[in-house]
């Protein structure tokens, strides 16, 4: 019998690893409390649905307009007379620092919390026979398959990443980025204006057109495309693993 083994976090919770997304906001309150707060601060929730029990999914759910409203201070229209060359860009430069705190610092933070959540000593009446020769596709980022009973890597698909190696994990909501496009629809001059009053209409609309605010909401959707995790691509990516599969005729499925 050829098997393979498809394994989810019910499995390191088997294992009393503490591996939830609940335990993720604990280990935050200790190492980085900063990004909780922008967390707490700047989402909102689905459906009623606690923010960090569904944390992956509530990623896609950044107060957007919250954002841009809560950084409006570092607008150039906020200094008065105190704006200087070095205040340009301010704003723009502030949210660059939150996506990136919400994205790339987010993950490297989640790595840590795994290899931490992972330093645990495992209570053997808890082993799972696995059928030798077994192949995994592992959801974890955990290294509970190799270290714990010795399963070849080569014999490992970690679908999103490993916490285990250098490469930077797959962390993020399943909405496509495309839909949250705003869909802004082009200004249309009045009919009937003289030529002057078209070229006074066109000033009026230059005039409402705000630069800088522009670039920070351009930074915004950065965020929104970074945080996407995107399953069709990660299928491509391991079609040569899917197809290394065709003597499988047995799956079990593990959490």
């Amino acid at each position: 019998m050829s098997v393979l083994y498809i394994i989810g976090n019910g499995f390191d919770l088997y294992h009393q690893l503490k591996t939830r997304y609940t335990d993720f906001a604990s280990y935050l309150e200790v190492q980085n409390q900063r990004i909780l707060d922008d967390f707490s601060q700047y989402y909102y929730m689905d459906n009623n649905q606690e923010l960090w029990a569904n944390f992956e999914a509530n990623l896609s759910n950044l107060d957007t307009e919250l954002v841009l409203d809560a950084l409006s201070d570092y607008l150039p229209g906020s200094f008065g007379g105190d704006f200087q060359d070095r205040d340009r860009y301010a704003f723009q430069i502030e949210i660059e620092m939150l996506v990136d705190r919400l994205t790339t610092e987010m993950k490297s933070e989640f790595k840590n919390f795994i290899v931490n959540a992972c330093n645990t000593k495992l209570n053997p009446n808890n082993n799972i026979n696995f059928i030798a020769n077994s192949r995994f596709i592992s959801f974890n980022y955990s290294n509970t398959l190799e270290k714990f009973y010795k399963i070849g890597r080569l014999d490992i698909l970690y679908i999103h990443g490993s916490a285990f190696e250098n490469d930077s994990i797959i962390l993020g909501h399943g909405v496509d980025p495309s839909k949250f496009t705003n869909n802004v629809v082009e200004a249309v001059p009045p009919e009937d204006l003289t030529q002057e009053e078209l070229e006074m209409w066109h000033q009026e609309m230059s005039d409402k057109f705000d630069y800088e605010y522009e670039l920070g909401v351009a930074e915004v959707n950065n965020y929104l495309a970074a945080s996407f995790k995107n399953s069709a691509e990660i299928i491509n990516e391991n079609k040569s693993y899917f197809a290394s599969l065709q003597e499988i005729d047995t799956v079990v499925i593990l959490g």
